[in-house]
């Protein structure tokens, strides 16, 4: 069922993420502004047409304008990451808002390029996560992936954490990047 408040709201989120007016997204979507209003206060929903545009817009999947993760619970996503609402599912645990289901309980079902979209979402929303849970479950290039973006973002301390689960290869690699 199509909450229009919660599609008002999540129009509204991803406006300002982007540092974006209700004038600027109205224009962007050859809306008026007070369409942007009127779906944001939850009075309307925008069209389909609109939607889409939204979602190319904000690079975003569809569902995720629609399903509140925040009411999804862990036995409906394991059923959506089976169906349609896959790419919305992987987001919300990705970003932490599903909270009874984690990356490291549904990493060994992804494809390699779902694993790699959610650990560099993971990454880039700095979304907690257990990452000594993880890092053993990961393959050799997403483990790479994660210690360089520890390193290049300067958290050294948290590759710190799990280097006992580390390839010799890889502690070597945490060195000579250090040593740069």
């Amino acid at each position: 069922m199509l909450h229009p408040e919660y599609v008002g709201k999540t129009i509204k989120k991803l406006r300002t993420e982007e540092g974006m007016s209700q004038a600027a997204l109205a224009e962007a979507l050859y809306v008026s502004h007070q369409a942007v209003s009127r779906w944001e206060n939850g009075s309307t929903i925008p069209s389909i047409d609109t939607l889409m545009g939204i979602r190319t817009l904000f690079d975003v999947p569809l569902e995720s304008l629609f399903v509140d993760p925040q009411e999804i619970t862990s036995q409906e996503a394991m059923t959506l990451l089976e169906g349609s609402g896959r790419d919305t599912t992987l987001y919300a645990i990705a970003d932490g808002r599903i909270d009874s289901l984690k990356v490291e309980d549904i990493i060994h079902r992804l494809d390699d390029n779902e694993r790699m979209t959610i650990i560099r979402r993971m990454l880039d929303k700095r979304t907690p996560f257990d990452l000594e849970e993880l890092f053993p479950r990961l393959l050799y290039s997403e483990r790479r992936m994660v210690i360089d973006h520890y390193i290049d973002t300067g958290y050294p301390e948290s590759c710190m954490r799990i280097k006992d689960l580390m390839s010799r290869h890889e502690r070597q690699l945490i060195k000579r990047r250090k040593n740069r």
